[in-house]
């Protein structure tokens, strides 16, 4: 099986890249650019930005308040944008993406490849100018200039990227609601140290309960907790 692994982060796929790359223009004086590439990026992803902002509230607060200690404030999408797509390919995004597809296809006996990441392709994208991978707004646009006139324009010009999701809302407020529940009151989940169970607790049921939307911080402190339970519970340090 082909897979395309590699295209996002060589071409500037993602949406949040280019908030790193007004940004690099900015700082450069490119200020007529920037405008540019503000008012293209609003134009196409005005829906994903919106979402965005509203998310980004949601998950301070549920920082601030979930979980106990100082942790690392990490933005993959800080600094440069040029060294932020070096680092998603050699260092954080990718390498984690290539390792769950290794497990994945081996899993079932699948030869997965990843034509994406051929050296040459690579090298010669990894050395075209920032304006070629995101322009007016539009990722990937190297690419999309390339297949013009190979496949329909209606798949050319999408705009709408969304990366492979699950119904992980629908779940944690349905079939997984007594399942979470049954967790998040437990003792053990009471006790741990990284998390303020109480306010979990609350912020749950007010999600389960239409009050408050969902974000993924509810999942992975779940995630945690089957993890702690798993690897370290009754374990002789």
């Amino acid at each position: 099986l082909l897979d395309g692994q590699g295209a996002d982060e060589l071409l500037g796929g993602y949406i949040g890249y280019q908030a790193s790359y007004i940004r690099d223009l900015i700082k450069g004086g490119k200020l007529g650019t920037a405008i540019k590439e503000i008012v293209g990026s609003i134009y196409n992803h005005h829906g994903f930005w919106l979402d965005a902002l509203k998310q980004n509230g949601i998950r301070n607060f549920r920082n601030k308040n979930f979980f106990s200690g100082c942790a690392l404030n990490i933005d993959r999408y800080s600094g440069a944008l040029d060294k932020v797509l070096y680092n998603e390919l050699m260092v954080s995004n990718l390498q984690q993406l290539l390792h769950y597809e290794d497990r994945n296809s081996m899993a079932f006996s699948i030869e997965s490849r990843v034509p994406y990441l051929d050296v040459n392709f690579v090298e010669y994208v990894a050395g075209l100018h920032l304006e070629e991978k995101i322009n007016g707004g539009v990722s990937k646009w190297i690419m999309r200039e390339s297949v013009k006139g190979v496949i329909p324009e209606s798949i050319r010009q999408r705009k709408d990227k969304m990366g492979f999701v699950t119904p992980e809302e629908l779940w944690m407020k349905n079939e997984l609601k007594e399942f979470v529940t049954d967790i998040i009151s437990s003792d053990s989940f009471a006790h741990r140290e990284y998390w303020n169970a109480g306010e979990v607790m609350k912020s749950y049921d007010r999600f389960v309960n239409g009050e408050e939307v969902y974000s993924p911080e509810l999942w992975r402190v779940i995630s945690v907790e089957l993890w702690l339970r798993e690897f370290f519970d009754g374990r002789k340090l």
